[in-house]
């Protein structure tokens, strides 16, 4: 499954045309790096897939950077998945997904609150149709 593809200018823009429709579904944003570490996380996320590394499910521990887990990271703050998708090469993906977060395995992570200011959900599986949103120029050049 493939998911949209967009090209947006600014972060004005997606938040005027991600708003929210029941206070169920949240929005949430995943940033990913053109050089991401992971094998093949990338080029499924050229495909609006966000697929776990696989391995333990600590959050804490996902949070502070072991991510070999069974969740993905998600934010509902758009410009850290832009630093997510630009902080290594300049250029990667955000993806963009609605959750009903009544039907969603995801785990609030207070660490990566505490620590980063992330406001990170850890969504457990792997997330299909996501829509893709090509990136552009170093973390805070917008």
């Amino acid at each position: 499954m493939e998911g949209t593809r967009a090209t947006i200018s600014s972060i004005d823009e997606w938040q005027a045309t991600s708003t929210s429709k029941t206070d169920n579904i949240k929005i949430l944003w995943r940033g990913v790096d053109s050089k991401h570490l992971g094998e093949g996380v990338y080029g499924r996320a050229q495909q609006g897939i966000a697929k776990p590394q696989g391995g333990h499910s600590n959050a804490a521990d996902h949070s502070l950077g072991e991510t070999d887990s069974v969740f993905t990271s998600w934010t509902s703050d758009i410009s850290q998945a832009r630093y997510h998708a630009t902080k290594r090469s300049g250029q990667g993906i955000i993806l963009e997904k609605n959750f009903d977060l009544s039907k969603t395995k995801y785990v609030r992570s207070d660490v990566a609150d505490a620590l980063y200011q992330e406001n990170e959900f850890l969504i457990r599986g792997t997330i299909f149709g996501a829509k893709v949103i090509k990136v552009e120029g170093m973390y805070g050049d917008y």
